[in-house]
């Protein structure tokens, strides 16, 4: 990616901006798929030596699964102890539906230009 970004902060000069942009699956955890692949590392990289990159989420919303994690600690000697395993209950919890966390939502689209849609 590194030579694609260099290519792209020359061709848009001294005045101009660089933004990485991506829409992923609503499922996808971006923040981890962005970390595990070192492009956070490189903004770093980029940004340590005064030039800045910007990286955008264009999805409207994302879907995240809420799941109870079953935390079970278990010692495997002293050395390791505690080690913590966390299980994930096979059903998934409901989503918390309160009307504070509606009205911020139609705030956010409304913001945006956008009307929620059942």
């Amino acid at each position: 990616m590194r030579p694609l970004l260099d290519y792209a902060l020359r061709a848009a000069g001294p005045r101009g901006k660089v933004t990485i942009v991506d829409t992923p699956v609503e499922g996808c955890n971006l923040e981890e798929v962005v970390d595990g692949l070192g492009v956070r590392a490189l903004l770093d990289w980029y940004a340590a030596r005064g030039t800045r990159i910007d990286f955008i989420d264009l999805r409207h919303f994302r879907v995240v699964p809420h799941m109870a994690l079953d935390n079970v600690v278990r010692g495997y000697g002293t050395r390791d102890f505690p080690v913590y395993e966390h299980t994930v209950s096979p059903e998934a919890t409901e989503m918390p539906v309160e009307p504070r966390l509606i009205a911020e939502l139609g705030a956010v689209l409304a913001t945006n230009g956008l009307e929620a849609r059942a």
